[in-house]
């Protein structure tokens, strides 16, 4: 069964989301991007290492390493994506 959304304007919706984050929802969208970054940096990282080393046991481990940060890298960027949206459709509605 298909939930219907509703939309609450943003500024009913800040006090309670405050009051269980402790935080502005823009300041979580801006988290999880920071994050996403992050990530992209060490998968970054790890690619550099595997290229400079000839120990395959090195170079498969920093392929590993790389291949999950980026993948982490993917979902957190996904998420944030779709918090922002959210937060921009619900800032529309004030």
């Amino acid at each position: 069964m298909a939930t219907k959304s509703v939309a609450i304007p943003l500024g009913q919706l800040l006090p309670e989301f405050h009051r269980l984050f402790n935080e502005h929802p823009g300041d979580v969208v801006a988290m999880v991007k920071h994050g996403s970054e992050r990530l992209y940096e060490l998968s970054g990282l790890f690619d550099a290492i595997g290229r400079i080393t000839d120990d395959s046991t090195i170079q498969h481990l920093a392929a590993f390493g790389s291949f999950a940060a980026s993948d982490s890298a993917n979902l957190l960027d996904e998420r944030q994506e779709q918090y922002g949206n959210a937060l921009k459709e619900a800032s529309h509605g004030n």
